[in-house]
């Protein structure tokens, strides 16, 4: 039976080819599933040949490729799952904020939905855009502020 070390330049080489070098994140992972795939082979096939098999090499390609394609697949609907939850989350919490602003008094509800609107705005620039004196905006962003405690 051939010892396993005897693989390991081979596996090196179907990385390489496949682009990933020592200095890619993932190379020792992907480097050592080759080595257990391997392992499971030779298990199987105790006369492979470690050099010259291009059969072998081709094999141990598409295993790596068919890992990556899974560890991608996972890493994409992790990312959707994210999407969709972070989305509900938005439209759970403006649902709350514009049913809050249902139960304020009919003076306030223009000022809480410009807040909603443009949340950074400085007390200066919304009281211009809002055409009302800064010491009544004031005010009446407290009343607010009561309102949602």
């Amino acid at each position: 039976m051939t010892e396993l070390v005897a693989f390991k330049p081979l596996v090196g080489g179907v990385l390489k080819v496949n682009g990933l070098t020592r200095s890619h994140p993932q190379y020792d992972d992907y480097f050592q599933e080759l080595m257990l795939i391997l392992w499971e082979r030779l298990a199987n096939e105790p006369d492979l040949a470690p050099t010259h098999n291009t059969q072998l090499f081709r094999f141990l390609l598409w295993r790596l490729k068919d890992m990556q394609r899974k560890e991608w697949l996972q890493q994409s609907r992790c990312q959707l799952k994210q999407e969709v939850d972070s989305g509900f989350c938005e439209d759970v919490y403006m649902g709350m904020w514009y049913a809050l602003k249902q139960q304020l008094p009919l003076s306030l509800q223009p000022i809480y939905q410009h807040v909603l609107d443009y949340p950074d705005l400085s007390l200066q620039a919304r009281s211009r855009q809002l055409a009302v004196n800064r010491k009544t905006l004031r005010r009446r962003l407290d009343m607010i502020g009561r309102y949602i405690k």
